[in-house]
Order: C-alpha cells, then structure tokens, then sequence
C-alpha cells in the first residue's frame, strides 16, 4: 500500500468538496481524513474541509530504466548547506525531488533551505 498525504490548506480545490466530485489521482482511494483530533473514514458524501489532512492509497509508481534517483548526505562542509532550494545552480534537467530531514520527509519548494544532516534525493 502507498500512502499519500495532502493537507487541505485555506483555498485549496478540495475545501468545501464532496469526496466523490474531486478529481482524485487514477487508481487512488481516499482512505482517511484527519480533521483536528477526529479520523474520519470518508464516504462519497463526506466534505473536506480546510485543514484537513486526506490520506489516500496510491498506486505504486512504475520504474522506467531511464530515471535515475541519487541521494546526497549533507555535511556541514557540503557547498549546499543552509542554501536555499532556488539558489542552487544545477543544470536545467536536474530536480530536487525530496529532503528527508530526521523522520520527515520534505517535497521541497524554491525556498525551502537545506539543513546539515539532511539527506538531499536528487532526479537526474
């Protein structure tokens, strides 16, 4: 089983929806949603709201042969460390795909900073 979870920010597509009219990913089942101390085991006819957090079941991912996924440990010496996501110079067909920082897992956006002891996932 693959996990996935989306939290429902203030504006999102999903706030104020019924399960069964979201475009859910193909194949996906919403299995929970979080709502402050409640889960809640949705229905087709169960609202998301904001700060939900929704908890579907993905279909695992395919491996294709041409991508290539590397893992970079940052120590306090690396040229990374402290550095910003958007001021890194990588070359155009390269994506920072994922940080995992301690127990967490961290789907990175342009200001997000990497940290020393973070584990930088790398898509070539």
């Amino acid at each position: 089983m693959n996990l996935m979870q989306i939290h429902i920010n203030e504006g999102h597509g999903w706030q104020n929806q019924l399960i069964r009219d979201v475009n859910l990913p193909e194949g996906s089942l919403a299995m929970l949603i979080r709502r402050q101390d409640e889960t809640i085991i949705p229905k087709g006819d169960t609202r998301i709201l904001a700060g939900d957090e929704v908890v579907l079941n993905v279909p695992a991912y395919e491996s294709v042969n041409d991508i290539e996924l590397r893992e970079i440990t940052i120590d306090k010496d690396h040229p990374w460390n402290g550095c910003r996501i958007e001021d890194l110079d990588l070359e155009d067909h390269v994506l920072v795909a994922m940080i995992k920082r301690e127990d967490r897992n961290i789907i990175p956006k342009g200001q997000t900073k990497i940290q020393e002891g973070d584990v930088v996932v790398v898509y070539n």
